[in-house]
């Protein structure tokens, strides 16, 4: 029994030895590979284009007086005139 088992281990060693030599040699690297791979990663970001921010937007409370200063604007009337009675407040009853 020891004698098969000592055969198919010199049969097993031998064929591990052949297939060794059909393999092509592996070849070194000069560099190791996280530093390359770094170095492939800040290239790629150093090409990529930016895109432009947009601006960020109003956070927060607006206070009551800048609100009423933002939504008043001046009349728009053809000519520039103001009507004589634009400004004299409700009409009385009718």
């Amino acid at each position: 029994m020891w004698s098969r088992l000592q055969r198919q281990c010199a049969a097993a060693q031998q064929r591990i030895a052949d297939l060794e030599k059909q393999l092509p040699a592996t070849t070194k690297l000069d560099e190791p590979y996280p530093l390359r791979s770094e170095d492939q990663r800040q290239q790629a970001r150093s090409t990529a284009k930016t895109r432009p921010r947009k601006p960020k937007g109003r956070h927060g409370r607006v206070r009551t007086a800048d609100a009423i200063a933002l939504a008043e604007r001046p009349d728009r009337r053809p000519g520039g005139r103001v009507p004589p009675l634009a400004h004299a407040g409700r009409p009385g009853r009718l």
